[in-house]
């Protein structure tokens, strides 16, 4: 029998027993209030970093690579990667990843075009074949690294020109990828930064004056010296970009299960040089995202429209792996719901494929080995259902279940997202009360798995029965995301 048949058995006996009182399950309290609209949820929650490296031709060869990325709704591709974007010239993108063409130990013709790797053309292609937008990072550390910045200004320039020849319509641009970090060049200063930010905007936008720019710096916004960088940036060159980028890796090298089950919510937990033993602790998700936007709404006296985005962001990573691809899948599940909640504009997971060291399989969107997809990947998918709906209210009185809810445009379907952060055997019953909306049905669907240690996930039909006047009730499996869809008609 599969397993998949031996997890619905399981549940069916599970409420069963609940029911007739042989089991007892503790209960959580939920009240929604569809009446009391939140804002609008982000269509661009659910990109993915794609390399131009790693991702050659022949992973998406038979297409299953598309089709995945169409079933998550993957609104961004971002490309040419994360630290690759440091070394990669566009109109050479060959040799190796880590290998930058302007250094001139490099020998001529030591390098030549392999057609195996992500181009361009290459990578709009398979933007249009998911119906993703384009997002597309240019190289400032190889202009500083070698005294070439008005070549790597020009670089940039051309890109942005070959693409609106071509009509490829590539409206997002990222200016390097970590520039306060060591990829190629040395790390940059915040006001260095600044003045690139300003200089490549300027000459990129004669090329295409309707492209929208993305900025990136380090997130750690509580302490002081990271929101003086920011507010050098902002006052420097704050007319010049559209987008903020942070990127997010929860409990970088530190990350255990215990600490995330612990952790309600689940806080902003970084490597910070300047912290004690090298871990920054901030607030949650939800209130870094509204910090932020409150921070710069006034900054020397001027006002600017930035939006926030995360275009990368993952759980760890760890040197060893301390937990399975579902237990990964679960934590990053809160991660998610916050931006959804906290109203976050773009996200992008790092990454799609990757292969070896702490950058291992476990953390990514779909296998590197069978490209099938992990845990991962069903989970954002159970997320998607939301995309570009209206954020409502809801509250839950137990912290270690955690709440998302959404109403559609046209009024007609209700979604209530509960996060079960548990241990093996620890199930709940779920009492979830619901304003401002008069459900004739509903069906729930738990993100689960057999046991913790599962590198595979289920989705499992929990049922779900009317309890009295916009009153509902269903049992929480123990280390579960629940989606519970709720219809007028």
């Amino acid at each position: 029998m599969s397993s998949k048949a031996n997890l619905t058995i399981f549940m069916f006996l599970l409420v069963s027993l609940i029911r007739v009182g042989i089991i007892s399950a503790a209960e959580v309290r939920i009240k929604v209030n569809a009446a009391k609209v939140k804002g609008s949820i982000s269509t661009k929650l659910t990109g993915v970093n794609v390399s131009w490296y790693y991702d050659t031709d022949a992973l998406w060869a038979d297409g299953s690579m598309t089709s995945y990325l169409r079933e998550i709704k993957s609104t961004f591709l971002r490309y040419p990667g994360g630290c690759e974007t440091s070394k990669f010239h566009w109109e050479t993108p060959y040799g190796h990843w880590n290998t930058d063409l302007w250094d001139p130990n490099i020998k001529p013709n030591t390098h030549s075009p392999d057609t195996a790797y992500m181009d361009t053309d290459d990578y709009i292609k398979h933007c249009r074949a998911v119906g993703s937008e384009p997002l597309i990072g240019v190289n400032i550390q190889s202009g500083k690294k070698y005294d070439r910045i008005l070549d790597s200004v020009n670089e940039a320039a051309r890109w942005v020109q070959y693409c609106k020849n071509k009509n490829y319509n590539v409206r997002y641009w990222y200016l390097d990828n970590e520039p306060y970090y060591k990829s190629n060049s040395e790390a940059m200063t915040a006001a260095e930064y600044a003045g690139y930010i300003k200089q490549f905007a300027m000459a990129m936008k004669v090329a295409d004056p309707n492209i929208k720019i993305i900025i990136g710096w380090e997130n750690k916004l509580s302490v002081p010296n990271y929101w003086a960088d920011w507010k050098t940036i902002i006052k420097k060159a704050g007319a010049y970009f559209d987008i903020a980028d942070v990127h997010w890796y929860w409990a970088w090298e530190y990350a255990t299960w215990d600490l995330w089950l612990n952790d309600n919510p689940m806080k902003v937990r970084e490597w910070c040089g300047d912290c004690p033993d090298k871990r920054y602790i901030g607030p949650s998700y939800v209130e870094d995202i509204r910090g932020f936007h409150e921070k710069i709404k006034d900054v020397n006296g001027v006002s600017y429209p930035i939006q926030l985005a995360a275009l990368e962001w993952n759980v760890g990573p760890v040197k060893d792996r301390r937990f399975s691809q579902f237990q990964q899948a679960l934590m990053q599940s809160e991660m998610l719901g916050q931006f959804i909640e906290g109203g976050l504009s773009m996200a992008c997971m790092w990454p799609l494929t990757w292969s070896g060291d702490i950058h291992g399989d476990f953390r990514t969107v779909l296998d590197q080995e069978k490209h099938k997809p992990t845990p991962t990947f069903e989970m954002v998918k159970l997320y998607s259902n939301v995309l570009g709906q209206r954020l409502i209210a809801s509250v839950t009185n137990q912290p270690n279940v955690r709440t998302v809810s959404a109403l559609s445009r046209d009024g007609s379907t209700l979604w209530v997202y509960l996060l079960h952060k548990s241990g093996e055997g620890q199930t709940i019953k779920a009492a979830v009360a619901i304003d401002g909306f008069a459900a004739k049905n509903a069906e729930a669907v738990a993100f689960t798995a057999p046991k913790l240690s599962s590198d595979t996930s289920e989705l499992a039909k929990v049922a779900i029965n009317a309890a009295g006047t916009g009153k509902w009730e269903c049992v929480l499996l123990p280390h579960s995301l629940t989606m519970l869809t709720f219809h007028k008609k």
